[in-house]
């Protein structure tokens, strides 16, 4: 079960799950990059690419961490205790498109969801959406 309440406890953190433009980097949503500004850790399959996204819309000075298929299971439990004893606020970001569908981010859905962590899916551009 995935808790989407704006109003969460704000003393467990939170993990916002951010769908990243496919193809066209102005696809890219406004809650979407406020999310980004916000966030304390930007979790992503890759780095680089996530940075230079991300800095690419001029947010700068982030904490980027990596988590991608190979890693999740073996460090999705360290992230979300870290988010829930720091209370950090953090954005996970795929590639391109929605985390967890295609993409990694499933077991971190789930590690959140068992550590009764707060998680919220903003809207945007997915794979399965677009006509193949």
């Amino acid at each position: 079960m995935i808790r989407n309440n704006p109003y969460q406890d704000e003393t467990k953190g939170i993990l916002t799950l951010v769908s990243t433009p496919i193809g066209n980097r102005d696809d890219i949503t406004l809650r979407a990059l406020n999310a980004l500004k916000e966030a304390d850790i930007i979790a992503c399959e890759d780095t680089r690419n996530t940075s230079l996204l991300v800095s690419g819309y001029g947010i700068k000075n982030k904490k980027y961490v990596s988590l991608y298929a190979q890693t999740e299971a073996r460090d999705a439990k360290a992230l979300v205790e870290q988010i829930k004893k720091e209370n950090l606020k953090v954005c996970y970001c795929s590639d391109a498109g929605m985390p967890g569908i295609s993409d990694p981010g499933a077991i971190l859905v789930k590690e959140c969801y068992q550590q009764n962590v707060n998680v919220t899916i903003l809207p945007g551009p997915s794979a399965p959406l677009f006509p193949h």
